[in-house]
């Protein structure tokens, strides 16, 4: 079975490495190529949560009535959610309500919290061109065989992404345990199960370390976020085993779940902004203007490639990300969407080549580029970037 599956399209590796997808058959400009359902793990901001809806991501106006707080558009979007929540003995209830108690904990403590070199080992920024995923696996190693503390403290942003990877394992825990009515054969459960978590968010391309090497001080946040859900979720054996995996496996390494989500965060996340709605302005940027409510991880739609000149344009409704062609593609031809608001990027370096007398489009490239290294971690290549530097 494929990852991602169309009459349209493939999946295929690509002569520069990795995989993307290609056209199999001429498709006319405006069409609606692929809809992916729903994120695998996704967070709204703390700002937006009382004014957006916990399921789809528009407009909040019906409570759930549950006491924590989430808030829905319609009926139907709050009944589905509830529907939802009752999956696997109501383990998405479990882990939030955990998540919320621990969260509370946090803040009864922080006057006598210890020093975050105390809970992970951490980086000095200097030696960031030496880390190796030697150094990464060890320091996990040490930070998940600590002895249990004190609960770690978390800065506002770290509570946002510890919500973000909390989803996430829900998310795990649902599509590893939804086969397991229906397979007779204990024997073959797990592999079954192994199977189902590849077209998960842990087959997504991992960035744990490019994102360190840039950011050195992301792993003492990353480890202290992995300290404090273990200290606030608590449940069976094999659950807690695979979301903190105390030991690396075959299938995880040190760390579990939690930094497999946390290693892929970087680089495959899209941003979650005012609901587009509809396709009617498939011409426009796909990047809005409008202030970010949070971000998702969606799976299949991570396997459209970027380019400086996307043929494919994004658009959210609800929970669904859309992707509509905005030219016509012809057989063999990649799929790609921008990763880069790209007339923000123009308008900024063009006024700015203006003003210095340098070359506007050399330096609008240049900026292109340094934004996908930063942010996504590769060197585009793509046909606007070749021309762009000759």
């Amino acid at each position: 079975m494929s990852l991602i599956e169309s009459t349209l399209f493939c999946l295929k590796s690509t002569t520069y490495g990795g995989r993307s997808l290609f056209a199999t058959i001429f498709i006319p400009a405006n069409s609606l190529v692929h809809a992916s359902e729903s994120p695998c793990a996704h967070v709204i901001y703390k700002d937006y949560r009382k004014t957006v809806s916990s399921d789809s991501g528009a407009n909040s106006k019906h409570k759930s009535g549950t006491g924590n707080g989430e808030r829905f558009c319609t009926i139907i979007c709050k009944d589905l959610w509830i529907a939802e929540g009752m999956k696997y003995n109501g383990v998405r209830g479990k882990v939030s309500n955990a998540v919320e108690a621990a969260v509370r904990r946090m803040h009864r403590e922080r006057h006598k919290s210890i020093s975050s070199s105390e809970l992970s080992p951490g980086l000095d920024p200097e030696v960031a061109s030496t880390i190796t995923q030697e150094i990464l696996d060890t320091a996990w190693i040490a930070a998940v065989n600590q002895e249990d503390g004190p609960i770690a403290q978390l800065n506002d942003m770290e509570l946002e992404i510890m919500r973000f990877v909390s989803s996430g394992l829900v998310q795990l825990l649902l599509l590893r345990n939804q086969l397991a009515a229906a397979v007779p054969d204990a024997l073959e459960l797990p592999v079954i199960q192994a199977n189902q978590l590849k077209q998960s968010a842990l087959n997504l391309q991992e960035n744990e370390l490019p994102h360190i090497q840039q950011r050195p001080y992301i792993l003492e946040s990353h480890i202290r976020i992995h300290s404090f859900l273990r200290s606030a979720i608590a449940l069976g054996r094999r659950d807690s085993d695979d979301m903190f995996g105390k030991e690396p496996t075959a299938e995880s390494k040190a760390g579990g779940w939690v930094r497999g989500i946390l290693g892929r965060d970087a680089g495959n996340a899209f941003g979650i902004r005012q609901d587009s709605s509809s396709a009617a302005s498939v011409g426009g940027s796909d990047l809005e203007d409008d202030e970010m409510m949070g971000w998702g991880l969606w799976v299949d739609a991570s396997y459209f490639n970027h380019s400086c000149n996307p043929n494919i344009k994004k658009v959210r409704v609800g929970r669904t990300l859309q992707f509509y062609t905005t030219a016509a593609i012809q057989p063999g031809e990649e799929l790609c969407i921008s990763y880069v608001d790209l007339d923000s990027v123009e308008d900024a370096d063009t006024s700015s080549a203006e003003q210095t007398n340098k070359g506007g489009e050399a330096q609008v490239g240049e900026t292109r580029r340094q934004l996908l290294m930063s942010g996504w971690f590769f060197a585009c290549e793509c046909p606007r970037c070749q021309s762009d530097q000759t």
